[in-house]
């Protein structure tokens, strides 16, 4: 993954919702070209943000015995830009669980307003079937990191 967009996991109730926090920082990369003089943080950046906060609910709400991979985006909108400085709040809820998916209602919220929401469905991968041990040890120290702290985990079963 080259761009690891959540900064800390705020909360998380298993099976439920996930809130997350992404400081948009003018150090970020993606200003260097987007814009020179009008920095506006990517929407595709967005959606992906709030991909790694729903995939990371569906991941934790399977004990990691999965690896949540969106493989559909729909009814995406775009309300307003996201600039330096602002703090996105990612916001994700479980709507659907199959099988082999879960389909999930997010948000990406500035200040309390919406600035992008979008449907995600997620594929879930059996993570010793698909996935060697290295990714493994990354992933259980990237959600180390993101979970450190006053992390509130409940477990809605």
């Amino acid at each position: 993954m080259r761009f690891i967009l959540i900064d800390r996991i705020l909360n998380v109730e298993k099976n439920k919702s996930i809130t997350a926090l992404k400081n948009v920082t003018l150090s970020d990369e993606i200003f260097i070209d987007h814009f020179p003089g009008n920095p506006i943080f990517p929407g595709a950046l967005i959606i992906e943000a709030l991909s790694q906060a729903g995939g990371a609910l569906v991941e934790i709400s399977n004990d990691f015995k999965y690896k949540a991979i969106v493989f559909m985006v729909e009814r995406a909108k775009y309300r307003d830009y996201v600039r330096p400085g602002d703090q996105l709040i990612l916001k994700a809820e479980i709507i659907n669980t199959q099988e082999t998916y879960v389909h999930v209602k997010t948000k990406a919220v500035v200040n309390n307003k919406t600035k992008v929401s979008a449907d995600l469905v997620f594929s879930l991968l059996r993570m010793e079937d698909f996935f060697n041990k290295q990714f493994q040890f990354h992933s259980k120290i990237l959600y180390e990191i993101w979970l450190k702290g006053k992390v509130t985990i409940k477990n809605n079963q």
